[in-house]
């Protein structure tokens, strides 16, 4: 009788400590979403009014998206037209990487007088693709539009661009030297910059290196299939009824404290793709904090190895000026005269009566590290009355 009473306490410890993991873990995700105090939308009134979208619509379509740490997950692109919520900039992971190659290869070209080849260009990207891991990848896309084209050039109906398995060495350079081509690029963003390398700051010659480099070591790399996200988006028409807009993404901390995750650790997931509208998204503020800062880091590394004096602040400041030029670019080229929105997340943070402090107050730090001790006892709890429960059961058997 004792013995069936301690296994039915081990028992009930046991479900007490799993509900109060539980309730800790539904916390703690709670906790990594940041809060809105309200959304600011400012329409630029120099485009013309060719829809009817209002503030209210570029506002009820952000909603309350979900956040996320932007260096867990790959940058897809802002003209791409995905039905799935998505961190965008330009070109996505790629479009940054080959606006980096292009202030690299100037900065290394006006300091040393050393220009960057094909080879160069091949070295630099795998060695940068060995620090990007699977559970992160690394997003490249086109569009079934131009995977459509390139199966007929090749004579293969059945063409699978994420795997060279089936094709032969005398069919892959053919197929390379269509993949950098502008008929076959369906990304618009990457497409563009190929047709108009002067008006991008591009050379031609380094986009399409980078492209090869990216299928080449998709194909013949083992990391390759794992790492390298080669996205096929499923293109369509817009209808004639589709609501069209561009959205310049920011946000003000301002309110929150400095030690807020949500200051430089989080970006929000936007849908940009509905069934009655499409919004070309740019996270501006939020791209620069993460996947650019890690990209120019790279590089800069690179060109002080070579003794050229380079600083990431300016490095920084040049990637920020390129690349927001090349999205109004593209959103010239590719959507044309639709309006533009320039939108602020604003953060909810402490009352305004509260100060706003330079480091986490002793009660916040008491409670934080309290909770972690909690859950490391709890865990504990739960390991030592699962073996004692086992062992009961045992004897009882026995």
């Amino acid at each position: 009788k004792k013995t069936g009473q301690m296994q039915r306490g081990g028992g009930s410890v046991f479900r007490s400590a799993i509900v109060l993991l539980s309730f800790a873990a539904i916390i703690i995700t709670v906790s990594a979403n940041c809060p809105l105090l309200r959304i600011d939308v400012v329409r630029d009134t120099l485009t013309p009014a060719t829809n009817g979208l209002t503030n209210n619509d570029i506002i009820n379509f952000i909603g309350s998206p979900t956040w996320i740490d932007p260096a867990s997950t790959f940058w897809s692109c802002s003209f791409a037209r995905s039905a799935t919520a998505q961190l965008s900039t330009p070109g996505g992971d790629s479009g940054e990487f080959i606006a980096a190659l292009a202030i690299y290869k100037s900065q290394l070209l006006s300091s040393l007088g050393i220009d960057t080849g094909k080879s160069d260009v091949t070295a630099l990207f795998n060695s940068f693709i060995s620090t990007i891991s699977a559970s992160r990848g690394w997003y490249y896309h086109t569009d079934a539009t131009a995977m459509a084209k390139l199966s007929t050039a090749m004579g293969m109906p059945n063409l699978n661009i994420n795997s060279s398995l089936s094709i032969n060495a005398t069919a892959r350079q053919q197929l390379i030297s269509l993949l950098v081509q502008p008929d076959y690029i369906g990304c618009t963003h990457t497409r563009s910059m190929v047709l108009y390398p002067d008006q991008y700051k591009v050379p031609v010659n380094l986009t399409q290196w980078y492209i090869e480099a990216f299928y080449n070591y998709m194909w013949d790399n083992p990391r390759g299939p794992s790492v390298l996200r080669n996205i096929v988006e499923l293109e369509s028409v817009p209808s004639t009824s589709e609501q069209r807009a561009v959205v310049t993404l920011e946000y003000d901390w301002s309110r929150t404290r400095s030690y807020d995750p949500c200051r430089s650790s989080r970006a929000p997931l936007i849908l940009p793709t509905t069934s009655t509208m499409s919004v070309f998204v740019y996270e501006e503020d939020f791209v620069t904090g993460s996947l650019r800062q890690m990209v120019a880091s790279f590089f800069v590394s690179l060109l002080k190895s070579r003794g050229v004096n380079a600083q990431l602040s300016s490095f920084l400041a040049d990637m920020d000026t390129l690349v927001n030029s090349q999205f109004q670019t593209s959103t010239q080229l590719i959507v044309g005269s639709i309006p533009r929105y320039e939108v602020t997340l604003v953060l909810r943070g402490p009352a305004s009566n509260i100060p706003v402090e330079t480091s986490p107050p002793k009660w916040t730090m008491f409670m934080t590290f309290g909770s972690l001790g909690l859950l490391v006892v709890l865990l504990v709890l739960m390991i030592i009355y699962g073996i004692y429960d086992y062992k009961n059961k045992m004897v009882v058997f026995i």
